[in-house]
């Protein structure tokens, strides 16, 4: 089995449609892998001991450093989905995504009123 389709394979148990952005594979294997060792978060620890134990690879959901290859617009916005399936109206998970991530930067003091138009009406 492939690394690929191992992370796949494990994004599926864990309930996930696709891989989440910032999942990693370490220590890539040439052949097919038979020891694999999973986390959560991964540090030079984890990696020199599945060096040091044999394992084939390693696959991390949060990546390690500067060597993660992250989609970062990706998983800050995968955060709307998640607001929205525990009953979050679209608009105001949409707002406060915005506000976290980098677009929204030079925002300082303002009100951003998320409210459908009731201001307006009133």
């Amino acid at each position: 089995m492939r690394l690929r389709e191992i992370l796949e394979w494990s994004a599926q148990l864990a309930g996930c449609d696709s891989v989440p952005a910032d999942s990693q594979v370490y220590l890539e294997a040439h052949d097919d892998v038979r020891r694999v060792l999973f986390g959560v978060d991964i540090g030079l620890g984890e990696l020199l001991y599945a060096r040091e134990a044999g394992f084939d690879a390693v696959i991390a959901h949060h990546p390690v450093g500067d060597r993660a290859q992250i989609d970062f617009s990706r998983v800050v916005w995968r955060q709307v989905d998640q607001m929205t399936a525990e009953g979050i109206p679209r608009d105001v998970a949409e707002a406060y995504v915005w506000l976290a991530s980098e677009a929204a930067s030079f925002v300082h003091g303002a009100v951003l009123s998320v409210d459908g138009g009731l201001v307006l009406g009133t």
